[in-house]
């Protein structure tokens, strides 16, 4: 019994570990994904006050 929860724990924190990582990756290409609009929305934003 002791033994089998011994082995199961580090592969299930590595796994706890391995989808934290996934997470921060998500979020890291939402946060860039979401700069790319806000900055080119800005922009055109600009240019068209421009035209004007």
């Amino acid at each position: 019994m002791y033994n089998s929860i011994t082995t199961s724990s580090p592969s299930s924190i590595q796994r706890v570990r391995d989808r934290e990582r996934e997470r921060d990756i998500h979020t890291q290409i939402y946060r860039y994904i979401s700069n790319i609009f806000v900055h080119s929305f800005a922009f055109l934003q600009r240019h068209k006050f421009d035209q004007v």
